[in-house]
């Protein structure tokens, strides 16, 4: 009894995990063209090559706006990748360091930019985070 209980919890996780890419905020993103994501938004891909989901800032050593630096810094981001065969796949994006792109199937993923700039003496919060994204098709 158990055992089945289980196997039927594991089922829900799994379809539940999938369609949480697939909400109603979801909405597609096209080949060359540039596009914004805060933390915890997804985007379907064109032609149903899967979701990119924001998942968080992992680091943030921007150089604040108001003060001069001798290193602009980076910013680390982490996304997951969920494919046509539902398989999840996490992905490190830098701003100031490589990899600032990577390549999935069917597609080239790359971090442009990431909003708000750092300013001295003022914390940014999870949720005030936007990256800006463009996707090229591959070949």
């Amino acid at each position: 009894m158990m055992h089945r209980a289980c196997k039927y919890f594991s089922c829900f996780v799994i379809i539940f995990s999938g369609l949480s890419y697939a909400s109603a905020d979801s909405r597609t993103v096209f080949f060359d063209k540039d596009f914004t994501l805060s933390i915890g938004e997804s985007v379907q891909v064109e032609s149903g090559l899967g979701f990119i989901k924001f998942i968080k800032v992992l680091e943030d050593s921007r150089c604040p706006v108001n003060v001069t630096c001798v290193w602009a810094g980076n910013v680390k981001t982490e996304f997951e990748i969920l494919d046509n065969d539902r398989k999840k796949t996490s992905i490190f994006l830098n701003t100031g360091f490589q990899p600032n792109k990577v390549s999935l199937p069917g597609y080239t993923l790359q971090l442009l930019s990431v909003f708000p700039p750092k300013v001295e003496g003022a914390a940014i919060s999870p949720e005030e985070y936007r990256v800006k994204l463009s996707i090229k098709q591959s070949h």
